[in-house]
Formats: structure tokens, C-alpha cells, sequence
């Protein structure tokens, strides 16, 4: 096998695993919506719901999956990792640039700055600082990850075909 059919092999693979993971994040979405909903049905008790704690988590899980697909793309594509303190954070502006002869930008820095929301939100949910999910913050931020649902949406169908079409390029 030549350098360049098992580098289009790693694309192909690559575009399948963030197949997966894009139809994982919007199983955990469709869970998130759900909890939502058992949430707002029981309005009176919103005190130590635990569908308010559910949503939470799941959110949380569906940001971390976004956040796997990501650096998916950066360790296979950009033959790259972020490290450091801060590597959640970098890697969203990495994700939203172009980097010039190797990939388009995954998503613009409009989408970053929403994304960047989740992130910090889900740093809340995974640290607790010992304090109770607010939900009227909860559902604001449900709200936004049903509206990215519909950008990502594109923005994953995009890149897994620009990796196919890369793949079929290096083939010929």
C-alpha cells in the first residue's frame, strides 16, 4: 500500500469516527431536550429536580463529544495536540481557523463564541463548585445547543466531505 492510499484510508477512517460522534452528539441532544421537557412538566417543583441535574449531565456529555470529534480533526488532520491549561479553550479558536493547505476552518468564531458557552458551562458541571444547576442558565444554554445543532449539522456534513473528496484525490 503507498504513503498516499493509507493516508486516504486515514481520512476515510477519520470521516467515519466523526460520523459517530456527530450522530452520538445529537442522540445526547435529543436526551437533553427530553430532560428539558420532563423538567418544564413539572414546573412547580423545579427545587432539587433531578431532571434538571439529568439535563445538566447530559449536556455536559454532549459537549465532551463535540470536544472528541474536534480534537479527532486535530490530532489526524493537523498532526497536532493542545496541551496545556487551557487546551479546551484553544482548541476551539484552533478548530475555528483555517489552516492553509491542510483544512478548513471547522466552524467560524460566531460558532466558537457559542460553543465557548458550552464549555465553560460543562467545566461548571464536571467541577460543581458545590453549587445547584440553575435552570433558568440551563435551559438559555439548551436553547443554544439546539440552535448550533442545526449550523453543526452543516458544518460536520462539510468537513466529512471535504475528507472523502481529499481521500478520493489522494486515490487517483
Amino acid at each position: 500500500m503507498t504513503g498516499k492510499k493509507r493516508k486516504a484510508n486515514s481520512f476515510k477512517v477519520l470521516a467515519s469516527k466523526l460520523e459517530q460522534d456527530w450522530e452520538t452528539a445529537l442522540e445526547l441532544a435529543e436526551r437533553v431536550n427530553k430532560f428539558a421537557e420532563k423538567v418544564n412538566d413539572n414546573s412547580a417543583e423545579q427545587e432539587l429536580n433531578p431532571n434538571i441535574y439529568a439535563a445538566a449531565l447530559s449536556l455536559q456529555h454532549y459537549y465532551t463529544c463535540l470536544e472528541t470529534a474536534f480534537k479527532r480533526i486535530v490530532r489526524e488532520i493537523d498532526d497536532t495536540s493542545i496541551t496545556g491549561e487551557q487546551w479546551h479553550k484553544l482548541l476551539l479558536e484552533h478548530m475555528a481557523v483555517k489552516v492553509e493547505g491542510v483544512r478548513p476552518a471547522f466552524f467560524d468564531r460566531k460558532v466558537k463564541e457559542k460553543l465557548d458557552k458550552l464549555r465553560r458551562f460543562r467545566h461548571l458541571v464536571r467541577h460543581g463548585y458545590e453549587r445547584e444547576p440553575d435552570w433558568e442558565q440551563l435551559l438559555s444554554l439548551i436553547n443554544l445547543m439546539n440552535e448550533l445543532n442545526d449550523v453543526l449539522d452543516e458544518r460536520f456534513a462539510a468537513f466529512i466531505d471535504y475528507l472523502y473528496e481529499v481521500a478520493k484525490e489522494l486515490e487517483e
